[in-house]
């Protein structure tokens, strides 16, 4: 049988080229999204102490709040400070204003089975509580600015939480729940981080390394 022979003169000079070729490739990117339908977006990572003793930014997604309206955040604080610390939460709108919350963070801890970091209505959520020096706070949330249409403001914005500690003279500690936004109908766009010195064996510099990843769900 006689081999047909490929007509080459049908494609043009710039058919293949390097940037389609890398445009095409399997990417771990490409196999995440379409795996966990979630894609990687932001990354934080403190290279030594920083003082949180203000709102800090950690993660400032206002730019793909019409790609994503669910985010997830992975988050590590260590105290490398002088003392026991508290740890806080919180947020910016898209229209750049500080949003209220109301829920509860409730859980147990070695020596308690009755731990409870935050609970109540506040701008700023508790997520670590008399942290020592040399310890750490894991947290992982998960921000759903849906709102299907409605104009309520709770309805808007809810964000579910876990978050494991230290607690000084206790021990491993760990937290769950969630709250709902109740003064903003624009779509939550900020993560920041506040610290305040603990109420006993309190520090006074507020310094933390902090490691935070950011990922928009499809």
């Amino acid at each position: 049988m006689a081999l047909t022979k490929l007509n080459t003169r049908s494609l043009p000079d710039n058919a293949i080229t390097t940037a389609k070729i890398a445009n095409d490739a399997v990417t771990t990117d490409k196999v995440e999204a379409a795996l966990n339908h979630s894609v990687l977006l932001d990354t934080h990572t403190d290279s030594g102490g920083v003082d949180y003793g203000g709102d800090v930014v950690i993660h400032n997604w206002g730019a793909h709040v019409g790609t994503y309206k669910k985010f997830r955040i992975l988050t590590r604080c260590v105290n490398v400070g002088n003392g026991n610390f508290h740890m806080y939460a919180t947020y910016r709108s898209a229209n750049s204003n500080a949003p209220m919350f109301s829920g509860r963070l409730h859980g147990h801890g070695i020596g308690s089975t009755n731990r409870e970091v935050f609970n109540g209505n506040a701008q700023w959520i508790r997520i670590g509580y008399r942290v020592p020096v040399n310890h750490p706070i894991v947290t992982e949330q998960i921000i759903s600015n849906d709102d299907f249409g409605l104009t309520t403001n709770q309805e808007l914005t809810t964000i579910s939480y876990t978050t494991t500690w230290h607690q000084d003279n206790s021990g491993f500690s760990f937290n769950s729940g969630s709250v709902e936004c109740t003064s903003q109908t624009s779509d939550v766009s900020q993560f920041l981080l506040n610290s305040d010195p603990a109420d006993t064996g309190a520090g006074s510099n507020n310094l933390w390394r902090v490691k935070s990843y950011l990922w928009g769900i499809i």
